[in-house]
Parts: C-alpha cells; sequence; structure tokens
C-alpha cells in the first residue's frame, strides 16, 4: 500500500493540472485510506463536480457534512450544507437541517429564512400539515417576524384583518358563522375534531362556474360535509374530519379545481387544535395560506 501522504501529493498535483480522471483515482486511494477526513471529502466533491458529476459531489458534500457534525464542528457543517442546498435547492432535508443549525447558532434570520423556503417548499408539494406543524415551530421560536411579508404563506395582522373585512361582507358569511358556532357546539359535547376550509377565487363566481365547482363539491366532499358558495369565496365545513383528513381533501379538491378555475387561494384551520370559537378558527385558517 502507497503512502497515504505520497497519494495525497500526487492527488493535489493532478488536481493542479486540471487532469481530473487522475486525480480522481488518486482521490478514492486516499479516501479509501483515510474515511473520517472531511476535507478530504470536500476535495473529493470538487473532483466531481469538475468532471460535471453533480449528484456525485452532493453525496461526497454530504459525508463531509457529518464528519464536520460528528466533529461538534457547525460552522463547518453549515457551509457543507450550503454548498448542498446550491446544487440541489429543492433538497427539504438540507433546508429543515440548515434551519435547525442556524438556530443553534443563534442566528435567528438566518434560521428563519430557511425555515421559510422548507415551508413554502412543504406547501408546493401539498404537505400541508407538516408545513403547519414547522410554522408553528415558528411561531414558538419567536422567528415569526423574521419572515412575516417575506412568503405568501404567512400574513401580517393588518392583511388578516383586512380579509376578515371582505369575507364578512359575502352574503353566506352570516349562514357560515352561524354553521361553525353550531359545529363547535356539537363537537364539544361529542368530543370530535372538524376542520374548515375558505377559498379565496380570482374572480366573482357567475352561475355557470358557481355550477362547476357544485359538480366538484359533490365528487369530492362527503354527504355530511358543509359548503356555501359566494361571491368570491367558498366556505366549507368537514365535521369529524381531522388534520390527516383535512389534507386528503384539500389535495383533492385543489386537483379537480385546478382544470377549471384560476387562481385560487386556500386557507385551513382545525377544530380544536388551531381555536375554540368561530372568530379563533377563522383568523388562523386566514393567517396562513396553505396553496397559492
Amino acid at each position: 500500500m502507497r503512502n497515504l501522504q505520497d497519494v495525497k501529493k500526487d492527488l493535489f498535483r493532478a488536481v493542479q493540472r486540471k487532469s481530473f480522471q487522475e486525480a480522481l483515482e488518486y482521490y478514492h486511494i486516499a479516501v479509501n485510506q483515510q474515511t473520517d477526513d472531511p476535507s478530504l471529502r470536500l476535495i473529493g466533491a470538487d473532483i466531481y463536480l469538475s468532471m460535471g458529476m453533480r449528484q456525485l459531489a452532493v453525496g461526497e458534500l454530504r459525508q463531509a457534512f457529518n464528519l464536520y457534525l460528528q466533529a461538534g464542528r457547525k460552522p463547518q457543517a453549515i457551509a457543507c450544507a450550503e454548498r448542498i442546498k446550491a446544487l440541489s435547492p429543492g433538497d427539504l432535508e438540507i433546508l429543515e437541517t440548515l434551519a435547525k443549525l442556524y438556530r443553534e447558532m443563534n442566528n435567528e434570520e438566518k434560521a428563519a429564512g430557511y425555515y421559510g423556503e422548507y415551508i413554502n417548499e412543504l406547501i408546493k408539494t401539498g404537505r400541508v400539515n407538516d408545513a403547519r406543524k414547522i410554522i408553528q415551530r415558528v411561531r414558538n421560536d419567536g422567528l415569526e417576524k423574521h419572515i412575516l411579508g417575506k412568503y405568501q404563506f404567512l400574513l401580517s395582522d393588518t392583511q388578516v384583518q383586512n380579509l376578515l373585512a371582505e369575507i364578512s361582507k359575502e352574503s353566506n358569511y352570516p349562514a357560515f358563522f352561524a354553521l361553525m358556532r353550531k359545529e363547535i357546539a356539537r363537537s364539544e359535547r361529542y368530543q370530535r375534531e372538524f376542520s374548515i376550509i375558505l377559498i379565496e377565487m380570482d374572480k366573482v363566481l357567475v352561475q355557470d362556474k358557481k355550477a362547476q365547482l357544485l359538480e366538484i363539491l359533490k365528487r369530492v366532499l362527503r354527504e355530511s360535509d358543509m359548503y356555501s358558495i359566494g361571491y368570491r369565496w367558498l366556505f366549507l365545513i368537514l365535521p369529524e374530519t381531522n388534520k390527516y383528513g383535512l389534507e386528503a381533501v384539500l389535495n383533492r379538491l385543489k386537483e379537480k379545481m385546478n382544470a377549471f378555475f384560476g387562481a385560487k387561494r386556500y386557507y385551513v384551520a382545525n377544530y380544536p387544535e388551531d381555536g375554540k370559537d368561530v372568530k379563533e378558527l377563522i383568523v388562523s385558517a386566514l393567517k396562513y395560506r396553505v396553496f397559492l
């Protein structure tokens, strides 16, 4: 077996000459002898990138990240994670990892920014419950102030109040409010959950669009589910539906409605997790948009 230091010298010379295939051969010899050196893994990542092998480069960066983390070298681990994110921007795991590490390093603004990206990606993929859990974590950690107004899923108090004023003008809102009060009383009595969905349409619903919407609702909802169609808002109450059932209904609705309707915004809440009276539930739903 060749001396490791000699192999590394040959490796560095090959990299300097940009003889990456030769460098890769030396790299494999070196890393087989010294598997726990994160700086060596970084060299491997650079070689793979120079050869256009992005996924293999990401694999080496993950190895370096784990080794730095095991050694308690968080700044170096974060630098590796940042490189992974640059190469794999939609990687949910790395977004959450960066958010947690920056939180541990007391960098609230960076942590909040990565949590915001993470939540946004979860919402795009229809993982509403996971997104809401992370939003709750952001609130509990006092990070909400750093991302208010930066993402469309998180509304400020002023925006929420403006939406409340708007929906209260819908002709069907008083009936929806009354139905919710009844459902809260029933759910409280029998210790049941229920969920609500508010859907904001981009245009006033003309008669033929309302007819299309009714057909979709008949296909997607159960007989026990309640709905009310207004001028521009649709209100739904889903009795005995927990947050997982809510997510399933929401994804089915989105799939069906996308074929017939333009831009929509969806707002959801679950009783009793998000509120125990009508206004609290509606405000909770409006504060966090789950689909745009």
